[in-house]
């Protein structure tokens, strides 16, 4: 470190470096200035640290005057070694211009084109900041996965930001660091995503990097045997936490046909296998324009830029739509099912879920966003009954609509020795719930809460082109979540109630992850007496 250190001291820094990390301290701070609290919060900060509420803006500012000899200069001045504290922790003894705040948001309508090659295209002039965010979302993940090659989504899209065209993997690291930019891809249940977000002058450079990783991937074998090797390491680690571990273990159990009972992280011995051919063919396959949406949203000339897109997505293969009709059903659960894991961890997660809706099921889709906000938010009953009694960590629920049918989850963990008692307290409180034992202001309140959270995760730039993507992709329209307030409101207490009575009646399957086996063997699902929750005040 003081090899590096005494450089700085003896040597000027490059301008392309300087230049460099000002640029990402100001792409820094105007992603740290998006959202209200992010605003509110560091206008309070600079108040009560300097007594001006714009002070970061100023300082940011003037770093961009600094030169590479004031750098050496500081670095004379405070890089001394008679000053240096040295903190270790081991188990083993060791000897000794931006202001964000006065921005207009513009509330420009979307523009969407087709391409011939059916991608569609969505373009949005946003100059809340001088940002361009694009993502490109392609239908698949693990609805394009077999048993066979679980993982290979994830190992695509990380492979592809490696190597790309004639890009390679230190021409894209070089480039978007250059710039503060950001740039990444991944895979969930239902899609394949690729995201970039830059300033705004650098939007068409970034274009041609981000087209040739989402077109182009190399897969260079050096890199693959890489992204291999941290994949198994990721699911080697994925133990290590409680909420994945339990989580994976529910949907293993839960399913035994849909594809959502594969993990996101993949199989050992898939992951082993998966080649280069591989990963080439699946790309060719799924990476297709039918199945792709992509959206482009800031401070861009929506012409100028659908032009640009044209000509750079021009060429990606059609390719076949995504039939959801021809994904594997899950048969509906006759029993009651109750499966228990061991975990090294001390402690215990308890999973108890029912048979769940599509995405496309209108009609139940927002009374259960309700319904499950009612039960499992952070003032909802299983928070207030259990947390409250000091029965859990934590306790939630909510719901899973998948292209395919998915689940509803109440989820608590716990002291193993506490099983018993916080079984029979969910199923009460399930069961209240199935009865429809509820009032209209608590149907009040969890409305207002969900109109609330959605409110909340629609403020960054990314966050608005996220979610307009994903109304587009599933075919619900670009514009279908701005709504979402007026259909959250629509809800009555018969909907709910409706809901309620059909998905919490039907037979349940319970998970238990523990460190007391014995105990959790003392359980039974279907409880004949089980304690009632004390009447709400």
């Amino acid at each position: 470190i003081w090899e590096e250190l005494e450089k700085l001291k003896h040597n000027l820094v490059s301008e392309v470096e300087l230049a460099r990390t000002k640029r990402r301290l100001q792409v820094d701070h105007i992603r740290g200035h998006q959202t209200v609290e992010d605003i509110a919060s560091a206008m309070a900060t600079d108040f009560l640290s300097s007594g001006d509420a714009h002070f970061s803006d100023q300082y940011v500012e003037n770093m961009q005057k600094v030169t590479p000899q004031q750098i050496r200069e500081m670095a004379r001045k405070y890089f001394k070694r008679n000053k240096q504290l040295t903190l270790v922790l081991t188990d083993k003894s060791i000897s000794k211009k931006i202001d964000q705040t006065t921005t207009a948001k513009i509330n420009l309508p979307i523009k969407k084109i087709v391409l011939k090659n059916g991608l569609r295209v969505l373009l949005k002039k946003d100059v809340t900041v001088p940002l361009v965010n694009m993502q490109l979302f392609v239908t698949g993940g693990l609805l394009s996965e077999t048993d066979e090659n679980n993982g290979i989504s994830k190992m695509l899209t990380t492979v592809s930001l490696k190597g790309a065209s004639q890009y390679s993997n230190d021409d894209i690291v070089t480039y978007f660091d250059s710039i503060g930019g950001k740039l990444s891809a991944s895979s969930g249940n239902n899609t394949m995503q690729y995201s970039c977000e830059v300033l705004k002058e650098n939007f068409a450079d970034s274009l041609s990097y981000f087209s040739a990783i989402v077109l182009n991937p190399t897969v260079p074998q050096d890199q693959l045997e890489k992204v291999r090797a941290l994949t198994l390491a990721s699911l080697a680690q994925a133990d290590n936490s409680w909420q994945q571990l339990a989580s994976r273990y529910f949907k293993s159990q839960f399913f035994t046909n849909s594809p959502y009972q594969r993990s996101g992280l993949g199989l050992k011995d898939a992951i082993e296998k998966i080649n280069i051919k591989a990963i080439h063919d699946f790309h060719q396959k799924n990476i297709v324009a039918s199945r792709a949406t992509l959206a482009v949203f800031g401070d861009i000339d929506i012409d100028v830029v659908a032009a640009q897109i044209t000509k750079a997505f021009a060429k990606m293969r059609k390719g076949k739509t995504l039939d959801f009709k021809l994904v594997a059903k899950e048969a509906p659960v006759t029993q009651s099912r109750q499966f228990i894991t061991d975990t090294k961890k001390n402690g215990a997660t308890v999973n108890i879920g029912f048979g769940g809706m599509t995405m496309f099921n209108i009609k139940d889709h927002f009374p259960m966003e309700v319904l499950t906000e009612m039960i499992g938010s952070n003032n909802g009953w299983l928070h207030q009954e259990l947390r409250g009694k000091g029965l859990v960590y934590y306790a939630w629920c909510f719901s899973f609509p998948g292209l395919t049918e998915g689940y509803i989850s109440t989820t608590a963990q716990c002291e193993a020795v506490k099983v018993p008692e916080v079984v029979a307290m969910m199923q009460a409180l399930l069961k209240k719930a199935a009865q429809g034992d509820f009032s209209e202001a608590e149907i009040s309140l969890a409305k207002n809460n969900r109109i609330n959270s959605i409110v909340m995760k629609t403020q960054t730039l990314s966050e608005r082109t996220t979610i307009a993507a994903l109304d587009e992709l599933f075919g619900f329209g670009y514009d279908w979540s701005q709504k979402y307030s007026n259909r959250i409101l629509a809800v009555t207490v018969e909907d709910v109630k409706r809901v309620a009575s059909h998905y919490l009646s039907q037979k349940p399957t319970m998970t238990i992850v523990t460190s007391d086996r014995a105990v959790a063997e003392g359980v039974s699902l279907v409880s004949k007496e089980v304690a009632e929750p004390p009447e709400k005040k």
